[in-house]
């Protein structure tokens, strides 16, 4: 009976062994890896995927990270809403942003600090409140969203390579940036009178043109009639100086002539124009004035 009972006892024995043995199995999957650690301190990183054994607690212990991922990371406000800052031109802003990052370091990540998310949250924070401070609210809601990300991502890698995270940020994604709900009415408004102003300026400036290029037409035309009476005026003055200078140096030939051909041709042309009435003879003339402007009919 007594041996029975140490048999019983040796194979209790036996099996507890056994199992805490099997305790040491330990697997790693694809996409993932592993650290080995000794009475606390770290025996071995980077274990790659596959079975792994080692001394069962409390000898060593293992801690396993997804590092062949990205992982994805809501930036939230301290009320677990969306995140608040104020705009270089003391606006209020709320965002909801999310932040990518991938494990690069598994040693820093797992033991570089407590929580490397709380620090990876915290440092997205002061990276935003840096970058806001320096622009104006209309930037921020119209053309600077990707300005900011970039910053954002950049001063972010900075504190997580300074803390020694082990985190690389691969994107940060603002996936709105609105006024609060409180401002969101006066921001329209602001927004509706910026944009009919913008509005009026385009009709203005179409007015402008308008004008301008009728005004440089009008301009055109006349210059083109004053350079054509120009011409004209030109012509006639050469016209009259070769007629003139014929006649000159005829009257300076023959002066008397000269005189007597210009009064002729001078009569010629007024009584061709002038009305004849021949009378009878021994009849008296009858003299009519009339008074009338213009040509007679």
């Amino acid at each position: 009976m007594t041996g029975h009972k140490g048999l019983l006892a040796l194979l209790g024995v036996f099996l507890i062994a056994l199992i805490w043995i099997a305790g040491g199995i330990y697997t790693v999957q694809n996409g993932e890896a592993a650290v080995l650690k000794r009475f606390g301190g770290l025996q071995r990183e980077g274990i790659g995927p596959g079975l792994h054994f080692c001394i069962p607690r409390p000898v060593d212990e293992t801690q396993i990270a997804k590092t062949g991922e990205v992982h994805r990371i809501r930036i939230a406000g301290d009320t677990g809403s969306k995140l608040e800052f104020i705009t270089g031109d003391e606006n209020l802003i709320d965002t909801d942003i999310v932040v990518q990052y991938r494990i690069s370091g598994l040693r820093e990540y797992l033991f570089g600090t407590k929580s490397p998310d709380d620090v990876l949250q915290q440092a997205v924070r002061t990276a935003l409140l840096e970058t806001a401070s320096k622009m104006k609210v209309d930037d921020i809601l119209t053309s600077g969203k990707t300005l900011i990300q970039n910053e954002v991502r950049i001063k972010t890698q900075d504190w997580l390579k300074k803390y020694g995270t082990g985190i690389t940020v691969v994107a940060v994604t603002l996936q709105s940036v609105d006024p609060p709900v409180e401002a969101a009415a006066a921001f329209r408004r602001v927004s509706d009178a910026r944009a009919e102003s913008a509005q009026s300026i385009n009709n203005a400036e179409s007015q402008r043109e308008r004008k301008l290029s009728l005004a440089r037409a009008e301009s055109a035309q006349m210059i083109a009639a004053a350079e054509v009476e120009a011409e004209n005026r030109f012509s006639a003055a050469v016209g009259a100086a070769q007629w003139f200078g014929p006649l000159l140096q005829q009257n300076r030939d023959a002066p008397l002539q000269t005189r007597v051909e210009l009064y002729r041709k001078v009569m010629e042309d007024v009584l061709s124009k002038a009305e004849m009435i021949i009378l009878a003879p021994g009849e008296s003339p009858r003299i009519d004035v009339h008074l009338r402007r213009g040509e007679k009919e």
